[in-house]
């Protein structure tokens, strides 16, 4: 054994030596930072309604725009388009980049507990030349190089830092598909806003042909000499009225389809097909519904990865204050000829351990602690606050829902009372029983009863959607699901 080696040993016992007394006498057992749960209670399960036929789910790996919400509307339409949307939509795009941005991160920083390996060839050339240039001289010079380095994780630094970019990560996916929740929901409610603005546009083109009836009828009965001009002048503002409101209905529509367009990154020429009727909700919510569904929310699952990311950042901030092991190794070799580069005999080598402790820097590390600390608490705030909120939208859906049905079901009975006094009013005003005003205001009613009666149909379908975001899709088939996550936790 040559003696370059054996002091090359006596070099790395030492020097690992050195490492684990620093360790062990210099520095205390740290516990990675773990931040406590402070969350509201949670009820068992959300208050009875009444109970009806379920439509089937589809298999819950799917992402949530493809669950069995959708297919309650029963829209083929609507699911085409939103397919669409789903690849073209700018959001969409920029959450898949966040997805790989985070995806790449993780890379780099797994990459950092690995040895890092770099080689390098350099070449020169020199002369020197007298004064009187007499003389000249040339020479030539080829270096190489083979650098190794790595940093030893003793106190597990490294794996926080890891384990906090696998975390924002996985935050990431699940950001992505919120997005696609998201963007989903918001086209179906833009869906069926259009649908309802189309159906105000007709009931609007329908009601000024009403009054402009009654206006003929009048006017011909003032040149009979049955009717006053007051009758005509009534009349002929009903019609008016009834213009103006059709030029608004006709922009209401144009401008919802033009927004349910941008959302799919298409052209807003509002031009698009639409269905003729608003769909019936066939299907209603089961009772006893278990709170435990609020953990399909991808929103709330990317605000607890984010919490879980910043206790690993705390980690690894905690873990910066104490030393630093390294180890390193560089070969290479000169010669004055590129041929004899790899010359075993001109071959130079060392290795070395390194130990670095920070001892004073002015409170920088302790303060970067604090920051990470701070961060975490941010991030249990914001995971809290995104429960409640929650927690707020499904009692809010669920409290609205029998309240808009029962509403619907009364303005149906309005509106088919309306109808019936338009006809009678239309009858004894021909006979002369009843004034114009008893006529046009029955004519009014009908108009705002059915106007009513679509705002409603469409309210109800707006507050379904919600329910399906706050409980993060669909709800039927899920007791079993439920209860299968339970055995698989007790495990």
């Amino acid at each position: 054994m040559t003696r370059n080696m054996t002091f090359f040993i006596k070099l790395l016992l030492i020097c690992t030596l050195s490492s684990l007394l620093t360790g062990l006498l210099g520095c205390v057992q740290l516990q990675p930072y773990k931040t406590e749960l402070q969350l509201p209670t949670l009820p068992n399960k959300w208050e009875k309604l009444p109970e009806t036929k379920l439509q089937e789910t589809v298999a819950p790996e799917k992402l949530p725009h493809e669950q069995g919400w959708l297919r309650t509307f029963n829209d083929a339409a609507l699911e085409l388009f939103i397919q669409q949307a789903l690849q073209n939509n700018v959001d969409i795009r920029s959450a898949v980049a966040r997805v790989n941005m985070a995806k790449n991160n993780l890379a780099v920083t797994s990459a950092d507990k690995l040895p890092s390996v770099g080689a390098g060839i350099q070449a020169s050339r020199s002369g020197r030349e007298t004064p009187a240039g007499i003389s000249r001289t040339t020479s030539s010079t080829y270096s190489g190089s083979f650098d190794v380095s790595w940093e030893v994780d003793i106190w597990g630094k490294l794996n926080h830092r890891v384990s906090a970019g696998e975390y924002e990560y996985l935050a990431a996916e699940s950001d992505l598909k919120q997005a696609h929740f998201s963007l989903a929901a918001n086209i179906t409610k833009h869906w069926f806003n259009a649908i309802e603005a189309s159906l105000q546009v007709k009931l609007a083109e329908d009601t000024l042909r009403s009054f402009q009836q009654s206006h003929e009828i009048i006017s011909q009965g003032y040149n009979d000499g049955l009717n006053s001009p007051l009758d005509v002048h009534l009349a002929m503002s009903s019609v008016a009225n009834s213009e103006s409101r059709l030029s608004s209905e006709i922009i209401r529509r144009d401008t919802i389809i033009r927004n349910l367009q941008i959302l799919a990154a298409a052209y807003p020429d509002g031009k698009l097909t639409l269905p003729s009727l608003l769909p019936d909700l066939n299907s209603g919510m089961p009772a006893n519904l278990p709170s435990e569904l609020l953990s399909r929310r991808p929103d709330i699952q990317s605000a607890l990865l984010r919490l879980n990311a910043a206790d690993e950042r705390s980690s690894e901030a905690q873990l910066n204050r104490l030393p630093r092991f390294s180890l390193s190794s560089s070969t290479g070799t000169s010669s004055a000829e590129l041929k004899n580069l790899l010359d075993w005999d001109t071959l130079l080598w060392r290795l070395a351990t390194n130990i670095t402790a920070p001892i004073f820097q002015g409170g920088r590390l302790y303060a970067a602690q604090q920051v990470a600390i701070a961060k975490s608490d941010e991030a249990l705030q914001n995971y809290t606050q995104t429960i409640l909120t929650a927690l707020l939208e499904v009692e809010t859906s669920l409290f609205t829902e029998p309240h808009l049905n029962d509403q619907q079901q009364a303005l149906t009975r309005a509106s088919e009372s309306a109808a019936a006094s338009q006809q009678l009013a239309k009858e004894q005003y021909a006979e002369g029983l009843v004034d114009i005003i008893t006529l046009l205001d029955t004519q009014r009613r009908v108009f705002d009863s059915q106007r009513a009666l679509l705002s409603i149909q469409n309210q109800r379908l707006q507050n379904r959607i919600n329910l399906y975001l706050a409980l993060g899709g669909d709800f039927a088939d899920l007791n079993a699901k439920i209860k299968n996550t339970r055995v698989e936790k007790n495990r």
